[in-house]
């Protein structure tokens, strides 16, 4: 099973993602209703768990996986190749975890856990091919006060977009509403 963990910048997907994956691993845990971790809310029944119980929920960080298996930052990548080579990192790791068979890209040698809490990087809604396959998967779409979120992301070296680390707090918080306006409504149609 996969549950995919999606968010704009700020909103700290990994950690949603390893508290439902500690959820789901609690044995005393029937179920799974996720309005505690998003507005829109859905319910892992017991008996559409139970064949997931034979293993247990691992987290996998998508921004994680693509930097280990590039060996470049997701930083690097995106200042030496732009944003569209994080797009299609995230492309090919998506498609492997949905689609064990997937032979293309870097992660096409990749054996994943049965049981997966996903976190995705916020630009993965960008990429149609990443949108149309996440549609039907299950999903949790986390989402915060917008200035909470810029308050998360605002001093967060890790975020590979240059508008967010260089510039005065102005200009950044103007782009980054930029990027947040683009894809408020990807992440809408995905709840």
């Amino acid at each position: 099973m996969r549950i995919f963990v999606l968010g704009y910048l700020g909103v700290n997907c990994y950690e949603v993602a390893k508290k439902i994956a500690s959820e789901l691993n609690s044995e005393a845990q029937k179920s799974l209703t996720t309005g505690k971790y998003c507005q829109e809310n859905f319910e892992i029944s017991a008996e559409e768990l139970a064949p997931a119980k034979d293993s247990p929920f691992e987290v996998l960080d998508m921004p994680s996986e693509i930097e280990r298996l590039d060996g470049r930052s997701l930083l690097k990548i995106c200042m030496g190749h732009g944003e569209h080579a994080i797009r299609n990192n995230e492309y090919e790791v998506l498609s492997k975890l949905i689609n064990p068979n997937f032979d293309i890209g870097i992660a096409k040698n990749e054996v994943y856990p049965k049981n997966l809490v996903v976190s995705c990087g916020d630009g993965i809604v960008l990429d149609g091919q990443c949108y149309e396959m996440l549609l039907g998967q299950r999903r949790v779409v986390v989402t915060l006060p917008l200035e909470e979120m810029w308050n998360n992301a605002k001093d967060d070296k890790s975020i590979p977009y240059a508008y967010m680390q260089f510039g005065s707090d102005e200009e950044r918080f103007a782009q980054f509403m930029k990027n947040y306006e683009l894809r408020t409504h990807l992440y809408q149609g995905l709840q």
